[in-house]
């Protein structure tokens, strides 16, 4: 039997909406990124 532990860190390019809002430039802006934890395991049958 095996156990994994996996993290993952992404993040994404920065969108700025202020134009689509009528805001003025860089004043509406979002930088998505998300932290993914994932835990497995493995029976090996022979």
């Amino acid at each position: 039997m095996t156990v994994g532990l996996e993290y993952r860190y992404s993040q994404f390019a920065e969108k700025d909406f202020s134009a689509d809002l009528g805001a003025p430039d860089g004043s509406l802006t979002s930088t998505p990124s998300f932290h993914t934890v994932r835990i497995d395991a493995k029976y090996k049958f022979n």
